[in-house]
């Protein structure tokens, strides 16, 4: 089961740099759930955080990757 009631999770969100104010948006949400499995939710927008995808990537159980305009 990839997910269950002893599954903890650790949010990584990344966007834009001008969808910042969304992204944080959208990290409240996910906290305002109160989700008791959610651990963190941590976001970034910065050019120095390629260097935290390629770490995550590497280290990540599951990804979900949306595009579009």
């Amino acid at each position: 089961m990839v997910f269950g009631p002893e599954v903890y999770v650790n949010f990584y969100l990344f966007d834009l740099l001008e969808k910042k104010e969304k992204l944080k948006a959208f990290g409240m949400e996910i906290y305002d759930c109160c989700f008791k499995n959610v651990i963190s939710v941590d976001y970034n927008m910065e050019k120095e955080s390629i260097e935290n995808v390629k770490m995550l990537i590497k280290t990540i159980d599951l990804a979900i990757l949306l595009g579009g305009f």
